[in-house]
């Protein structure tokens, strides 16, 4: 009986057992934040591009930039999947030089890991620029 209680074999596969969920965990956890930092970057810069390309195309220039140009170029500049999100493109006071273009883009984010009771999360990048030309 005294063998069973003295031996320590088989005590680092416990302590493994124990210790490697919760590195996964960890670790997974680390590529999931920074992959959501990653994304809201991206629309934050997709968003300020397509400010900056309209706010030069008012109503007086020879081809104002229209919503679905705006959207066209946070579709390219974004790696986020832009058929989720839901955009908002307002003028202060119409497309027109001094009016203020306001652009406001949410999109759901998706975990590529599956964890219990996650909560949903929604990355947002909004954008306001003067229109000058």
């Amino acid at each position: 009986m005294r063998r069973f209680t003295a031996s320590e074999r088989g005590a680092g596969m416990v302590e493994f057992a124990i210790v490697f969920p919760l590195f996964l965990l960890v670790v997974f956890g680390v590529i999931e934040v920074g992959r959501l930092l990653y994304l809201q970057t991206t629309l934050e810069h997709a968003t300020r591009t397509a400010a900056r390309a309209a706010i030069v195309r008012s109503e007086r220039s020879g081809a104002p930039a229209s919503t679905n140009d705006i959207l066209a170029i946070i579709r390219k500049d974004s790696v986020v999947n832009t058929d989720l999100c839901t955009p908002d493109i307002r003028y202060s006071s119409g497309n027109l030089p001094g009016s203020i273009l306001s652009i406001e883009v949410s999109c759901p984010f998706d975990f590529m890991f599956p964890l219990p009771g996650r909560p949903a999360f929604t990355i947002a990048a909004a954008t306001e620029m003067v229109v000058v030309n």
